[in-house]
């Protein structure tokens, strides 16, 4: 199972004197979407300058470095703005996504559970706790996790996947089935969703489906589906 991650930027909110400062979030912004994230670092070098103990600011460059997998440099501006601003999910939560991209789950943990006392309503956070339980073997906590962010995005599609997934791992493969196929109707450019639904049809024996759902994975060049494709279907 891979982890669903969502890094949140966050909305940043100017007086008539930042307006200086909005330039160069606006220039970030722009040279991040664009992949740029060095440049992106740099700007916001620049209006930190300006504004050293703006939180959404370090965010946003915890955001790019974490974009760069730079992920200690990460973890560094997200601490220094939780430091700031306690009340503020956003870098609690992209913290622990640094963490568990580190794979120091117990960390990552403690992070998405401080997330969501200062926001419950946002399905993203349940579905990465979700995950790291999962990595834990909490499995029924991730269970929960998963259903919890169905509940409240039932269009979530990482939610429907990783739900599948630990199905999969629970050796569910009927649950599994209808979890993955649930994914492919709300993306059906899901590469790898269709790679583990043709995986949990083989556990079941039902070939001819797996190895349809195996060449989509492949004509959507999900990595693994060509060697699935020789092993299941030849």
């Amino acid at each position: 199972m891979k982890p669903f991650k969502k890094i949140i930027v966050g909305l940043l909110l100017f007086t008539s004197c930042q307006q200086s400062i909005k330039v160069w979030v606006d220039k970030a912004k722009t040279q991040m979407q664009e992949g740029k994230y060095e440049e992106a670092i740099a700007t916001l070098n620049t209006a930190l300058e300006k504004e050293s103990k703006n939180v959404d600011l370090l965010n946003m460059r915890g955001v790019a470095l974490f974009e760069m997998k730079k992920y200690p440099e990460a973890i560094a501006d997200f601490n220094q703005a939780i430091l700031l601003d306690k009340k503020n999910y956003k870098p609690f939560y992209n913290r622990g996504l640094a963490k568990a991209q580190l794979q120091d789950w117990q960390g990552a943990l403690k992070d998405y559970d401080e997330a969501l006392l200062l926001e419950k309503k946002n399905s993203e956070i349940f579905v990465n706790r979700g995950f790291v339980y999962s990595q834990l073997n909490a499995l029924d906590k991730a269970l929960q996790d998963f259903e919890t962010a169905l509940k409240l995005n039932p269009k979530d599609k990482n939610a429907h996947y990783n739900r599948a997934n630990l199905y999969f791992m629970m050796e569910n493969y009927k649950e599994a089935i209808v979890g993955f196929k649930q994914t492919i109707q709300l993306d059906n450019q899901f590469a790898k969703a269709y790679y583990a639904l043709g995986i949990a049809e083989v556990q079941i024996k039902e070939n001819k489906n797996a190895c349809l759902h195996l060449k989509e994975a492949a004509r959507l060049k999900y990595e693994d589906a060509q060697a699935a494709l020789q092993k299941y279907c030849q």
